[in-house]
């Protein structure tokens, strides 16, 4: 299934910049789970993605990333839009909530790392083998292991008895 986004970045031209700023504060208020503070909660936002840039104009390929949907009790976006000028490159739409609960409903952050590894692995077998790879792909394998001890620290509590 596609992810067809609701709202893109260029749509808020059409709305006047108080309004948007009405809205973004209503909603921090007004839609954010009990006992979340009002600290940049927002509902159904976009927000643009920027960790990847280095400078403008410089090795990100005008690659923008954006950010959308509601935010689920985890404090999260599930849905991602990657562009490039006017194109849509790809749509990402992560699980929500937990699979044995919620159903298979999107990708895992393990699984976008493991391709993010692939590569890096076969990068570093070819031609532009080099430290800087090496290391990133030394991290990712760390960030899957953490989020796998992660998933393993949950199963055991949901399987061990609480003596309250």
């Amino acid at each position: 299934m596609s992810l067809v986004p609701t709202c893109r970045p260029a749509d808020k031209r059409a709305f006047p910049d108080a309004m948007i700023q009405q809205v973004l504060a209503e909603s921090r208020t007004a839609m954010r789970p009990p006992g979340e503070p009002t600290r940049g909660f927002l509902m159904n936002t976009v927000r643009q993605v920027t960790r990847h840039h280095i400078e403008p104009g410089r090795a990100d390929m005008n690659i923008q990333i954006t950010a959308q949907g509601p935010y689920g009790p985890g404090g999260d976006q599930s849905q991602y839009v990657v562009t490039s000028g006017a194109g849509v490159l790809c749509h990402v739409q992560f699980q929500q909530g937990n699979p044995a609960d919620h159903g298979v409903n999107g990708v895992s952050l393990e699984a976008l790392l493991a391709i993010c590894l692939d590569r890096l692995d076969h990068l570093q077998r070819g031609p532009y083998a080099n430290s800087y790879n090496e290391h990133a792909r030394l991290d990712i394998e760390r960030a899957i292991e953490s989020l796998n001890d992660r998933v393993r620290e949950r199963e055991w509590r949901r399987s061990t008895p609480s003596e309250t």
